[in-house]
């Protein structure tokens, strides 16, 4: 949803801060240096 809802307005085409946010790919792995204890 979050997917066509950035399509739909475009926010490719528009230079914010949370717009660059929306456009973050996620991949697998990203997270992986994230572990209980980083996380205390």
């Amino acid at each position: 949803m979050l997917l066509n809802n950035t399509a739909a307005l475009e926010v490719d085409e528009l230079d914010e801060p949370w717009a660059k946010g929306v456009r973050t790919r996620i991949y697998a792995g990203l997270f992986e240096h994230i572990t209980a204890d980083t996380n205390r």
